[in-house]
């Protein structure tokens, strides 16, 4: 890996340029007017001025080197393993079952979640679908009582006759 001591010396305005550019989601016009004086010029002009300057082997080999140091960065200090997300889920879970409605239920459908992620980061659950051809029709259902209407897979079945 090569070391900021043997990169090119920058000037100010093309340090600036850089820092700008890394930091504002990498757009090459936005940071090259940060950086230099553009009141006189056009867009195109910006535009054209920037992609030389990022064009610059220079630039070129501090771009490399900050991509190559970013890169490590996540690998050493921001590493999120799978461990570190079971761990998370365990936790998600344990605050799930503390937390209570109104009723003084805990959150049990929050902790079964955190549970089954915990299960899919192991490989023990996955996520399947079963699709069939057969729908049930369903009209209306009864709760507390009340009977609600739903009409699910109403005209299913004359779609599947015609």
């Amino acid at each position: 890996m090569t070391e900021a001591n043997n990169l090119p010396k920058l000037t100010e305005k093309e340090h600036s340029c850089l820092k700008r550019y890394l930091t504002n989601g990498y757009k090459k016009s936005e940071a090259y007017r940060y950086a230099y004086d553009c009141s006189r010029m056009n867009t195109a002009s910006i535009y054209v001025e920037a992609s030389k300057f990022f064009k610059n082997p220079k630039i070129t080999l501090w771009l490399d080197y900050y991509r190559q140091n970013t890169e490590k960065a996540v690998k050493d200090e921001l590493n999120y393993s799978a461990m570190d997300y079971f761990n998370d889920c365990e936790e998600l879970k344990l605050v799930a079952l503390e937390c209570r409605d109104k009723y003084g239920n805990p959150n049990v459908s929050a902790a079964i979640k955190a549970d089954e992620n915990k299960a899919k980061v192991c490989g023990l659950l996955k996520d399947q679908i079963i699709h069939s051809g057969n729908v049930t029709q369903m009209p209306s259902v009864v709760v507390n009582g009340e009977e609600l209407v739903l009409n699910i897979g109403e005209g299913i079945e004359d779609e599947e006759n015609s």
